[in-house]
């Protein structure tokens, strides 16, 4: 076993730990969202809001593709690997974020995703943070 920098080898085999530069921009952004949204009054202001989290907040990672980040492209995502997903959640959990992500974003959304077909995925937009009704038949 080796350690050289950012990555690890073991055996013939490397692995390496570097974010690469979309990886670093995600994680920059979700960074910069934490710093300009979250200090310790905001924060307690969002958790005692009715919903329990900021729906600006929420609008505005859904801006940025934070939110859709998680979803495959077809699903109007960015198709991202498990990889710059933690990074991503990491940083905003640097922050103490309070929107429901884990929650709604990749159980129950990505959940939909993966079982949802036809006229149910139309709009093609899960990751969009938009309210929207759907009519079981």
């Amino acid at each position: 076993m080796d350690n050289r920098g950012n990555s690890l080898a073991i055996g013939n085999a490397n692995v390496n730990f570097d974010l690469d530069q979309d990886q670093e921009m995600l994680k920059a952004l979700a960074e910069r969202f934490v710093t300009d949204r979250y200090d310790a009054e905001r924060r307690r202001a969002y958790v005692n809001d009715e919903y329990g989290f900021s729906r600006e907040n929420w609008a505005l990672l859904a801006e940025l593709g934070l939110i859709g980040a998680v979803f495959e492209e077809a699903s109007g995502g960015l198709g991202l690997n498990n990889t710059t997903v933690a990074t991503l959640f990491e940083a905003l959990g640097h922050g103490m974020a309070v929107e429901p992500l884990i929650e709604n974003v990749i159980l129950a959304g990505k959940l939909f995703e993966s079982v949802a077909h036809g006229a149910l995925r139309e709009p093609p937009c899960l990751g969009c943070g938009r309210s929207s009704q759907v009519r079981w038949t």
